[in-house]
């Protein structure tokens, strides 16, 4: 599974300030890893969070809160794990809540399929910059 290492911080900021998709993929990895993995919910009673919860406070620094960069995000995610073999039912480009949500589903699991989703958005930005 690709990974980037480093911090999110290590990616400079466009000029208008936005995070990028691979900063908030990044971002919300680490979170999985500090507060714990949530299930069913975004964010639950031990402050543990789901992977959309996780984009979510990446971006706005609480649950269910979206924008184009986050429903970016979450779409980047699905792409990423269906390249890895996960049904399109678990993970579709409207979110991987399914995938997220299976038994057995770890913290690692997600926080790898964060960091696997950023380095594909990262190498797209690179793309594009070359184009």
């Amino acid at each position: 599974m690709a990974q980037l290492d480093g911090n999110p911080e290590d990616f400079e900021l466009p000029v208008e300030t936005e995070p990028s998709v691979v900063q908030i993929l990044l971002s919300a990895a680490a979170l999985i890893e500090e507060r714990g993995l949530a299930q069913l919910e975004q964010e639950d009673e031990h402050g543990r969070l789901c992977l959309h919860g996780a984009i979510s406070v990446a971006r706005f620094g609480k649950v269910y809160q979206e924008d184009s960069l986050t429903c970016r995000a979450s779409d980047i995610v699905g792409e990423y794990l269906r390249s890895q073999g996960v049904s399109p039912e678990l993970a579709s480009e409207c979110g991987s809540a399914g995938w997220n949500n299976q038994t057995g589903r770890t913290g690692r699991q997600v926080a790898d399929a964060l960091r696997g989703a950023a380095e594909l958005a990262r190498a797209r930005a690179l793309l594009a910059a070359k184009s």
